[in-house]
């Protein structure tokens, strides 16, 4: 039942527009994603190191969105537009 639940809640917000307004804000920001280790296997909630790591299987998804949905830059990107060079991308 809670899926359901989450599921029209989803809905709703995509049906509302402001799926399409969350996104836009964020379309602004600076994405920055940290892994502290990507591993073979994908860890069962509560072992070691749970929270701070992804299966390659995880990782190859999230780089598949970000490829789609993002526009990936360089470090050295960033702080060259820290420093006044030129802007970021929208949706780095």
């Amino acid at each position: 039942m809670a899926f359901s639940v989450r599921m029209a809640a989803l809905r709703a917000a995509e049906l509302s527009g402001i799926n399409y307004l969350i996104h836009q804000f964020h379309a602004s920001k600076l994405l920055v994603l940290c892994y502290h280790g990507v591993l073979e296997r994908r860890l069962a909630h509560g072992e070691a190191n749970f929270e701070t790591t992804v299966s390659a299987e995880d990782f190859a998804e999230h780089l598949a969105f970000l490829l789609r949905w993002r526009q990936p830059v360089t470090l050295s990107d960033v702080r060259a537009a820290m420093l006044g060079g030129r802007p970021l991308p929208r949706r780095a």
